[in-house]
């Protein structure tokens, strides 16, 4: 979820995953995300839109969450269904200061954090789906 450029969709298909769904509101950045798949020859699943353009029985292994928590709250437990229990999701884009509140909102969710960093401002999580 907010695929951008596509790169955390190519480095998923890279390392392995066997499906891969880019997703993101701004139909440009897909577009820039298609162009992508061309000259890295990889083909991920592009899609423009919101969560709700997902199949509400698909479900996602690993979830990555590069999205700044106020542009998704409304989506959250949208979000948080479509990762099974056991399954895993990468939040980024999270300013240091939101990190608490934003966690336990997922934590409310069924989602519990595993492992976090920071790199100046910034914080990204290791969240899992309790079981």
């Amino acid at each position: 979820m907010g695929t951008g450029t596509g790169i955390l969709a190519f480095a998923a298909l890279l390392l392995g995953a066997g499906e891969v769904v880019g997703l993101d509101i701004d139909p440009a950045a897909v577009l820039l995300a298609m162009e992508n798949c061309k000259l890295n020859q990889l083909a991920p699943c592009l899609v423009g839109g919101t969560l709700a353009c997902i199949r509400p029985e698909q479900r996602f292994d690993l979830a990555l969450v590069n999205v700044l928590p106020d542009r998704i709250r409304a989506s959250l437990a949208l979000l948080a269904d479509l990762v099974p229990a056991g399954g895993g999701m990468v939040v980024s884009g999270l300013l240091v200061d939101q990190q608490a509140s934003y966690l336990q909102e997922l934590s409310r969710l069924g989602l519990v954090e595993k492992r976090s960093r920071r790199s100046g401002e910034w914080a990204g999580c290791l969240m899992e789906k309790a079981a």
